[in-house]
């Protein structure tokens, strides 16, 4: 079999299913996440290089919270924003009671249909691929 359809089908929908099953541990967290009022204290620049065009800059803004004990923690938030947030902004956050430094704001709120698209697209080229196995060899 000198094709590589088949493996492509399958590689990208394997690929697809973990992004799925990663996104929608996420969206599990974000279910048992406790809120909190963050104020933004700093940015961290980062540049992201994307093929050979260049680079893009993007900004993790730094959080300071207080957890429901009156704990505070500081902490980078996992998304960079372009252009930045400014320093002093007020934002709402969900944090994982159990480890507070896992840290999102209400914008990753806003990803729960997104393991449902990758699931159906991730099972749909798992399935193509693996037909068009079957039918080789089935039909050779």
């Amino acid at each position: 079999m000198d094709d590589i359809t088949p493996y492509i089908f399958v590689g990208a929908g394997i690929v697809l299913l973990s992004f799925a099953y990663r996104q929608r541990t996420k969206n599990s967290l974000l279910k048992n996440a406790a809120k909190a009022e963050a104020v933004i204290t700093d940015n961290i620049e980062k540049y992201h290089r994307h093929g050979k065009s260049g680079y893009t800059k993007l900004y993790y803004p730094v959080v300071k919270y207080e957890d429901n004990s009156g704990n505070e923690f500081v902490c980078k938030l996992p998304y960079g924003y372009s252009p930045q947030k400014a320093v002093g902004t007020i934002l709402t956050i969900h944090y994982n009671p159990e480890k507070p430094s896992e840290v999102y704001d209400d914008s990753a709120a806003g990803f729960k249909v997104l393991p449902i698209i990758l699931m159906l697209s991730g099972s749909t080229m798992l399935i193509l691929g693996l037909l068009y196995f079957v039918g080789y060899l089935y039909f050779r």
